[in-house]
């Protein structure tokens, strides 16, 4: 059994939160505050998980 990245664990935590605030605010009235107050993690934490 393979073993799931740390990195990786912690974007699906951080997908699972922002589907939760999306549901309740809806996708156009979420923001990142909402996204990272939702997940308890730093603004920088959730930018360097989804870099583009």
């Amino acid at each position: 059994m393979s073993k799931i990245p740390a990195a990786e664990k912690t974007r699906e935590f951080i997908i699972q939160k922002s589907a939760q605030i999306f549901n309740i605010k809806g996708y156009e009235n979420a923001s990142l505050l909402d996204i990272q107050e939702g997940s308890k993690l730093i603004k920088q934490a959730i930018s360097v998980i989804f870099q583009t």
